[in-house]
């Protein structure tokens, strides 16, 4: 079979962050967050934190 063993969705392989964080250089207090190896369920639980915040601008990606 093809497909990939399931623990390979969830496990991080050696060396890879389970979250980076890169500073944007064109705007002031920006950033980008990389979460490895999840799914959308955590990308929701993040979008109901800070809608709340008027100043938060967020495009979730998952990688």
């Amino acid at each position: 079979m093809n497909a990939p063993d399931r623990y390979e969705r969830f496990v991080v392989p050696e060396g890879v962050s389970k979250v980076s964080y890169e500073r944007d250089t064109k705007i002031i207090n920006a950033a980008s967050f990389t979460i490895e190896r999840e799914d959308h369920t955590i990308g929701n639980i993040l979008r109901m934190y800070v809608m709340p915040f008027v100043l938060v601008v967020s495009k979730f990606s998952f990688a």
